[in-house]
């Protein structure tokens, strides 16, 4: 039974490193530093465990596979009965099941479908995606009676004991075919390129078929392995294959062994596989052809490795000895961008890669171009390992591994320490470290790891899985969990406006449960007229030009060219004619006169007569002919005031 991991990362970032080269075997010179960028991601943290959220029984994961729109595929194996969400799944207590589900990190279980016989161990350990999330599977059986039938749902094939078992769903996880061969070949790794065809490698003892394929050896000793790679399309017809042994013409049958170690696909068909020949054979003699090429092994101890390539018909298109002392075991391979590829691998007793050369044990990485060339390579000096590989983001790339020791890897991110425990680094494809964490109360037991395009990476192990989500603002929270993740201070936004619930944070959220935009006054409320302020401080909610009115007039302190902007903000007034808002001691509309606003600009020449405002002539007579005293002569200075207002008077005796 699984039991409950605690899952504690420790995000270490590295600024702008440069190719971290200190030592002679890695391909340059100079030295690099480590400091922490705020501008940088911070890594990433556990987002979920889903094995104790999906899983009750007793099972074991192989593989977890990122597809989009946030799903995972998944494969294992149980015994007895199991739950995989709430549905049950019935098992032998005494023999193998294997299953195959979706889910989907927001919806949860999409499909989960089951297999088993009885009295028959069916363990399905390999699953691949094509582009539409058809999944591929591959696995084998086991102690199983001859003859006996396989169904999943209405496909059915007879399986006997130690057969290769091979199929397809579709993404609605429908059966599309299932086979079996007669017998099992070990599998080393089953891959699918974007048009659904499936590639299978991996090395056999005894001879044995798929469909009309047949793979036989050519070494007279019968337990010397035999490599294999076989190509079948969409439905499971087969398109191509191939098998292949080292041959030793000094020795006929000593140490013509050759295995298949890895495999990887490139999305146009193409195939690498990499594996070792001529095991324990000192000898120049033994050689491994594959069609018209042919190669040595030079080692002068014992194994040689190659490494093999394919186009999507079959054609072989390279096979070289590997390294140069036969020291350099590929680990894993990973297609880049354009057909460029990463390997990575560990070596013994000294390595000679891309022109470098280190003594003792250790590790490489090499990226190499699309012919083969290097276009980087390290090579270190550490008994740390890496396991897993895989391609990430913009042509960077995720590895996995063991290491007890601090700081493991030249210019590397510094992780380790006195135990074992298990990394994950990512680095670009021109060799600088981006960052790494160091995965504390998880055993490596098979760990691998997968990536998507919203940048969610799976780690699994037989005993669980987990989800990783990249913490962009460094607060914790994966960005799937965090509302704002490019913000540290905000994590949670429950009405989704975009202003953090943290009252302490950065432009914290006043109104939390009301989606709002408002961001001058206050952050988040409702904003009618969309000018910032919120309603509830915006004094003129339905105009987008105005929102404030200090001396509370009625009159706006801003606006448009079309609104009656206050002229006096900062003192409450009623004059509308020749200035807005402005004291207007008798009513008229117009405004008293003030130092800055006189009589001249239009004041109120009369501001305690509510019938007089405007005086033309400056006479002391008002011009509105309705008001009191109205000027008989606006236009004319006069000062009668007898017969009319305001007229010329030469004699002074009030009479016009």
């Amino acid at each position: 039974m699984k039991k409950m991991f605690a899952v504690l990362l420790a995000s270490l970032i590295l600024a702008s490193l440069p190719l971290a080269m200190a030592g002679p075997g890695d391909g340059g010179g100079g030295s690099g530093g480590m400091q922490q960028n705020p501008g940088q991601s911070f890594g990433y943290v556990v987002d979920q465990d889903l094995y104790d959220d999906l899983f009750i029984g007793d099972i074991s994961i192989h593989d977890v596979l990122n597809a989009p729109k946030g799903d995972l595929v998944f494969v294992g194996t149980h015994l007895g009965d199991i739950y995989v969400g709430s549905n049950f799944i019935e098992g032998d207590g005494n023999s193998y099941s294997s299953f195959i589900g979706r889910y989907n990190m927001t919806t949860g279980l999409v499909w989960v479908k089951s297999f088993s016989a009885s009295s028959c161990d069916i363990l399905i350990d390999r699953i691949s995606l094509t582009p539409m999330v058809k999944v591929a599977f591959s696995g084998k059986t086991n102690n199983c009676a001859e003859d006996i039938e396989l169904g999943i749902e209405n496909t059915t094939t007879n399986i006997g004991n130690q057969n290769l078992l091979l199929g397809f769903f579709d993404s609605n996880g429908q059966i599309l075919w299932l086979s079996a061969t007669p017998t099992t070949p070990v599998v080393a790794g089953m891959e699918t390129d974007s048009q659904g065809n499936m590639y299978i490698a991996g090395y056999f003892v005894d001879s044995f078929s798929y469909s009309n394929m047949s793979f036989s050896k050519t070494s007279a000793e019968p337990s010397n392995e035999g490599g294999f790679i076989f190509s079948v399309d969409f439905n499971g017809n087969p398109r191509w294959h191939k098998a292949f042994q080292s041959t030793n013409s000094g020795n006929s049958g000593y140490g013509e062994h050759t295995d298949v170690e890895t495999i990887t696909v490139e999305k146009n068909g193409t195939v690498i596989i990499a594996g070792d020949f001529c095991r324990t054979t000192a000898s120049a003699s033994c050689k491994l052809q594959i069609d018209d090429i042919s190669i040595a092994n030079s080692d002068d101890v014992g194994d040689g490795y190659y490494l093999a390539s394919f186009d999507g018909n079959g054609g072989t298109l390279h096979l070289e000895y590997f390294g140069a002392n036969g020291n350099e075991i590929i680990q894993n391979i990973q297609f880049l961008r354009n057909g460029s590829y990463v390997l990575v691998g560990n070596f013994a007793s000294g390595i000679s890669l891309g022109g470098s050369t280190l003594a003792g044990d250790g590790v490489f990485i090499q990226v190499r171009e699309i012919d083969h060339s290097d276009r980087f390579h390290k090579i270190f000096s550490t008994s740390s390992i890496i396991t897993t590989l895989k391609l990430a983001a913009n042509d960077t790339f995720l590895m996995i591994g063991d290491t007890d020791i601090v700081n493991p890897f030249d210019g590397s991110p510094v992780i380790g320490g006195t135990e074992t425990v298990l990394f994950m680094a990512r680095m670009k494809s021109d060799g600088e470290w981006i960052d790494a964490v160091q995965i504390e109360g998880v055993t490596n037991n098979g760990a691998r790891l997968s990536w998507d395009y919203q940048q969610n990476i799976t780690l699994s192990n037989s005993d669980g899985f987990w989800i990783f989500g990249e913490d962009m603002d460094g607060d914790g929270f994966a960005w799937r969990n965090d509302d704002l993740p490019f913000e540290i201070t905000q994590t949670s936004d429950l009405d989704g406006d975009g202003y953090g619930d943290n009252p302490l944070g950065f432009h914290p959220d006043a109104c939390p449960t009301t989606r709002g935009n408002s961001h001058f006054n206050e952050y988040g409320c409702k904003d009618y007229d969309k000018d910032g302020w919120s309603d509830n401080e915006d004094a003129f909610p339905n105009n987008r030009f105005s929102w404030n009115d200090t001396d509370e007039d009625g009159y706006a302190d801003q606006g448009s060219a079309d609104d009656d902007v206050d002229d006096c903000p900062q003192e409450s007034g009623s004059s509308y004619e020749d200035r807005h808002g402005c004291l207007d001691s008798d009513g008229d509309g117009w405004s008293d006169a003030q130092e800055e606003w006189t009589t001249d600009d239009g004041a109120d020449s009369f501001p305690d007569d509510d019938s007089q405002w405007g005086d033309y002539d400056d006479d002391g007579y008002g011009d509105n002919p309705d008001g009191w005293e109205a000027d008989g002569c606006a236009k004319e200075f006069g000062s009668s005031d007898e017969d009319q207002f305001g007229c010329p008077d030469f004699d002074g005796d009030g009479w016009s």
